[in-house]
């Protein structure tokens, strides 16, 4: 039997309740999310230069704690743009739940890399860890039980 990546998803998308809210609020969580990731990860870009200075003052180690600052950063960051556009028309979600989807989804994208082959072709690494983090925060911020 030969499966199609939506079938997965098929019980969840079937809910009514479920796609209204994915159709009217995940396009700006989603879009804010990447935002605030990519402006945080600028700041996380500018931490890892100051740890470079501080721990590793030659050498290529510069390049690897700037690379760090600015993946870790854009992590905590979509997970802090995701809680801020959810807060807009929910405000009873935590800061917790967007900050571990992303974070998690921003590690399984890293340690996935290899087994997947995602750096062998980089602007699909690079999307993936762009566009995987804010979607994941985005379906984790929606709470079924509540409604």
């Amino acid at each position: 039997m030969i499966y199609r990546s939506t079938d997965l998803l098929i019980p969840i998308l079937k809910d009514t309740i479920v796609k209204n809210y994915l159709r009217t609020n995940a396009k700006y969580i989603f879009t804010n999310g990447i935002v605030a990731g990519l402006l945080i990860s600028l700041l996380g870009a500018f931490l890892g230069m100051v740890a470079r200075k501080l721990f590793s003052p030659g050498g290529w180690g510069g390049l690897l704690y700037t690379l760090r600052g600015a993946v870790w950063g854009y992590g905590i960051g979509v997970s802090l743009g995701t809680f801020k556009a959810h807060r807009k028309y929910d405000g009873k979600r935590s800061l917790s739940r967007a900050f571990y989807s992303s974070i998690t989804a921003l590690l399984a994208v890293v340690f996935l890399a290899e087994p997947f082959h995602l750096q062998t072709f980089p602007p699909l690494m690079w999307g993936a860890l762009i566009f995987f983090p804010p979607f994941v925060a985005t379906i984790f911020m929606y709470e079924h039980g509540n409604d």
